[in-house]
């Protein structure tokens, strides 16, 4: 295959890849296409370096946290634990 046999069976592997909705990594699985080679034409084809196959699910790498607010362990909640001074002890049986 020459170089622009190779450029068009590309071409039409992500143009195709466009139409599904599908994932870069779950196309590939379904096509039984190499997922680094198709990300290497994907960014030489469409002139970028940046794109990913996260580029359907724009994310910034970072996982949001929240803190909650803590509740006290009680015999109710716990039958193992009562408060005591601030501590926690076992509960007597």
């Amino acid at each position: 295959m020459n170089s622009a046999e190779r450029t068009h069976y590309w071409q039409q592997h992500i143009e195709h890849w466009r139409d599904t909705g599908l994932s870069g990594a779950a196309f590939c699985k379904q096509q039984s296409l190499s997922y680094h080679q198709f990300v290497y034409w994907r960014r030489k084809l469409e002139g970028t370096d940046d794109a990913t196959d996260t580029e359907r699910v724009p994310t910034s790498g970072f996982a949001r946290v929240t803190q909650v607010a803590a509740s006290p362990v009680s015999s109710d909640t716990d039958p193992e634990a009562s408060r005591w001074h601030g501590h926690y002890r076992p509960a007597c049986r």
